[in-house]
């Protein structure tokens, strides 16, 4: 079997300024446990888990609280 067989091909991705009650709507919306974080112009910066979400503040932004170090 190939990646390519199983892989979505446009992946969800939130931006930094998304805030964390808006990025849980996705991941509920979509079922997935992970966002990739991405710039304006499409640069991975981060990644957030829906752990990490639950845990914050439902008005702080993504960015605050995502992981760089991907």
């Amino acid at each position: 079997m190939l990646v390519v067989e199983r892989m979505s091909r446009s992946a969800i991705t939130v931006a930094g300024e998304t805030t964390v009650r808006e990025a849980l709507d996705i991941i509920q919306e979509h079922g997935l446990r992970h966002l990739p974080v991405l710039t304006a112009a499409d640069a991975l910066v981060g990644i957030v888990s829906e752990k990490d979400l639950l845990r914050a503040n439902p008005d702080e932004l993504v960015e605050s609280i995502m992981t760089r170090d991907v």
